[in-house]
């Protein structure tokens, strides 16, 4: 498995950090393109801060375990805890929500059809930097919880 540009898109809205290998630099993904048609994975090109222009495969981005949904995590300076604003949320439905939270928690989302979890879900998962399609796992991502400040 390679990193691939389907692997950041759902994260590219929410200011995703990743590691540039190549000097282990940190920083947020500024701009990301294709060269040529697009369909292959060395023609994707991004960078962090405007800077570091270079293929996808030279980047991780910096992704917290799924295992962090029942942890207290810190968003844009905001301290949650993502599985109790599932729980709590009067918005969506709490019964399809708590069948799929069960799935989440014991990292079992791969068994799950994508049209089973609610779209708003994924969106949740993608703007708190999630690791919901099994990245760190396969090396593709670092998890946050092991970077020092």
């Amino acid at each position: 498995m390679e990193l691939e540009l389907k692997h950041l898109a759902p994260y590219l809205p929410y200011k995703l950090k990743c590691l540039y290998t190549h000097t282990n630099k940190i920083g947020t993904i500024s701009n990301i393109y294709t060269i040529g048609d697009g369909y292959d994975n060395e023609d994707v090109k991004l960078s962090i801060d405007y800077n570091n222009e270079e293929h996808i495969w030279m980047f991780k981005p910096i992704l917290r375990p799924l295992s962090n949904l029942a942890k207290e995590i810190e968003v844009n300076g905001e301290k949650f805890m993502p599985y109790d604003y599932f729980l709590n949320d009067t918005e969506n439905d709490w019964f399809e929500g708590n069948i799929w939270m069960g799935y989440l928690f014991e990292g079992n989302i791969d068994k799950l059809e994508i049209g089973f979890i609610p779209y708003y879900v994924i969106q949740k998962l993608a703007e708190w930097h999630i690791d919901f399609q099994g990245l760190i796992e396969a090396g593709l991502a670092i998890d946050k919880t092991t970077l020092k400040n």
